[in-house]
């Protein structure tokens, strides 16, 4: 929308619902629009019909084994006790801490995968189980080889871990390393499908917890357009995803990571426990 203001100032607004599109793909869209109002070519990202078509080449069957073969004999680990879904508790309650420094990661392992691990321990600790399962929040773009596809294209993956009471920290790191690059080929899987076709769960299950490492700058740099300063800002409400949103984000040398939740289903003390849980493992 063009807004005229005084003089011969207008504004523009561009407005996108985050249906369309995913973090990975907002700096093209803004660099398209930028290189349209200068009258330079536009980028050659893959559009998403393209990335949604790539699909039609891939072996579903595998894929579905792969799934299967992972969740086999597992049930959701659950944060919150539950008999049927809820869509009504939204994250009301966000507990946020810093971590100044980050200890030096090792060999292929990243900071997701050490995140990963915290809570995969967490989680082991608040349940009593030493085989939990949750989800991690990817690109999705791997199986279809599109990486500069523009669209939504994020997926949640489930993550299954194994943890004994004498496992070393570096062999929790590389099972879950090597769950991360063994899924990368089988995740354009939707959780739905994958619960109604590779498991015996009821239908509704979701995901009670999910983990997402946010790499990408939390307030990117934006490029004025004509001279004129421009701004990223967002509208929304809070939706009823799962139990536990955690999301983590570089912070200079260390981290920041924030524990989402709903204060009515998880008090406040005990959302602040996990926060702490999961940040002195890390």
């Amino acid at each position: 929308m063009l807004f005229k203001r005084e003089g011969h100032c207008q504004r523009l607004l561009v407005r996108l619902s985050h249906a369309i599109y995913d973090g990975m793909c907002l700096p093209i869209f803004w660099k398209d629009l930028k290189a349209a109002y200068d009258g330079e070519p536009l980028s050659q990202a893959a559009p998403f019909h393209h990335f949604v078509r790539s699909f039609s080449a891939i072996d579903k069957a595998t894929a579905k084994a792969f799934w299967r073969d992972l969740l086999c004999g597992s049930s959701m680990t659950a944060v919150v006790a539950r008999k049927h879904p809820t869509y009504t508790n939204s994250w009301n309650n966000v507990q946020e801490r810093s971590i100044l420094h980050l200890p030096p990661v090792r060999g292929s392992y990243t900071v997701s995968t050490v995140l990963l691990a915290a809570w995969s321990t967490t989680l082991a600790l608040l349940s009593g189980s030493s085989d939990v399962v949750y989800g991690y929040l990817v690109a999705g773009r791997t199986s279809s080889h599109h990486t500069d596809a523009t669209g939504p294209c994020v997926n949640i993956l489930a993550m299954r871990t194994r943890l004994a009471f004498d496992q070393a920290v570096l062999g929790l790191l590389a099972q879950i390393r090597s769950a991360q690059v063994s899924s990368m080929p089988h995740d354009f899987v939707g959780w739905q499908h994958t619960v109604e076709e590779c498991t015996d769960w009821p239908m509704w299950t979701r995901f009670s917890s999910v983990v997402h490492y946010q790499n990408l700058p939390q307030d990117p740099a934006i490029e004025s357009i004509g001279g004129a300063p421009c701004k990223i800002s967002s509208i929304g409400q809070a939706t009823d995803r799962c139990d536990v949103w955690v999301e983590a984000f570089p912070q200079g040398s260390g981290l920041t990571v924030q524990v989402l939740s709903n204060k009515e289903t998880i008090p406040e003390g005990v959302s602040r426990h996990i926060l702490e849980s999961l940040c002195s493992l890390v």
